[in-house]
């Protein structure tokens, strides 16, 4: 099978708007309010997996439509990785802070970096949250320390992990469709020679159910190992592909990355309905696991789509804020710009 793998920095996921809560009845003006963040990371090579946190209480905040909420997250996060390129970071849009209410605050974000060479990197992390100062700001800054040793197999690191989901339209006998796979992977090696970090997925196909598919390769001809972790995402964006004939069809993408053990899958699949008025059949979604399949349609919460605007060396993004949208990052410049569609 002749594979080749087209990444972009352009990446979807579907889940509720970040930040996003009900809104309910304007509270009263609450007591004071405190928040403290912490960062939590593992090393492998010169991958890093971070986790930056905010625990503590935050005011209520005002929607777009000027109705008080509580807000589950903090009003923004931004990272500096101190290596002089990598930044990253989000923001609650059109939310804004009040004096009123009090909110438990309880926020995680996982997020998957790798440094251009070994080093100690300064890592400052600074939280924006409705505090008593309305806007108020808390950071929190550790002294991250890398090499370019990946673990030996057994003995810690960071595990590889993929997720994938896959988005369908129609119209008439064309099918258009999104696959969207990220997460960490192991080195790969030529020919029995040294490990290295593989910017792409292994390879990844789509079957369109109708006895025809396609796919691609990103490996070069090298074969997996068991040492390194390797942050990666593929994104095909708005591919279509014609059928001969009305039906209903499941498709079928499945990405191929470096596990433990060798190469591993993790599948998506849709149903659907092809013909003059075809629409996806909607049936449930699940997210994507480690080796694992999602099954559906889009159905829960609004389309995010996340445009990511990259400086520097690095092509290969990977990392993931919480709350419901993954981003995607490792060395370079994100300018995040979240919307709906």
């Amino acid at each position: 099978m002749n594979r080749s793998v087209r990444t972009t920095c352009l990446t979807t996921f579907a889940g509720a708007a970040l930040f996003s809560a009900p809104a309910y009845a304007a509270p009263t003006a609450g007591p004071g309010v405190s928040a403290t963040p912490s960062i939590t990371y593992t090393t492998d090579g010169t991958t890093v997996a971070f986790d930056f946190n905010l625990k503590g209480t935050q005011h209520h905040a005002n929607g777009p439509d000027h109705t008080t909420t509580r807000t589950p997250g903090p009003m923004s996060m931004s990272v500096d990785f101190g290596d002089g390129k990598g930044r990253t970071g989000g923001d609650s849009g059109v939310l804004q802070c009040t004096s009123k209410g009090v909110s438990p605050l309880n926020f995680s974000s996982h997020y998957q970096y790798r440094y251009a060479k070994p080093g100690t990197y300064k890592v400052k992390l600074d939280f924006r949250y409705c505090g008593d100062a309305n806007n108020s700001h808390v950071t929190k800054t550790v002294d991250v320390k890398v090499d370019a040793t990946p673990a030996p197999p057994g003995r810690g690191g960071i595990k590889p992990f993929m997720n994938s989901d896959l988005f369908v339209s129609s119209s008439g006998r064309t099918l258009t469709y999104d696959f969207v796979a990220q997460g960490v992977q192991h080195y790969v090696s030529a020919n029995g020679g040294t490990p290295y970090p593989n910017k792409d997925l292994t390879g990844y196909q789509i079957d369109f159910g109708d006895g025809k598919s396609t796919g691609g390769n990103g490996t070069g001809g090298a074969t997996c190992t068991d040492v390194g972790a390797d942050p990666v995402y593929l994104n095909l964006d708005d591919l279509s592909h014609t059928y001969a004939k009305a039906g209903t069809y499941t498709v079928k993408a499945t990405g191929y990355y470096c596990g433990d053990g060798g190469e591993k899958t993790v599948t998506s699949t849709k149903v659907v309905k092809i013909g003059a008025s075809a629409q996806p059949v909607p049936t449930p979604s699940k997210p994507g696991t480690s080796g694992g399949t999602t099954t559906g349609s889009t159905t829960v919460g609004p389309k995010v789509q996340t445009d990511m605007t990259h400086e520097g060396s690095s092509t290969n993004n990977t990392a993931a804020f919480a709350g419901g949208a993954l981003l995607v990052a490792a060395g370079g410049t994100l300018v995040v710009r979240r919307r709906t569609r």
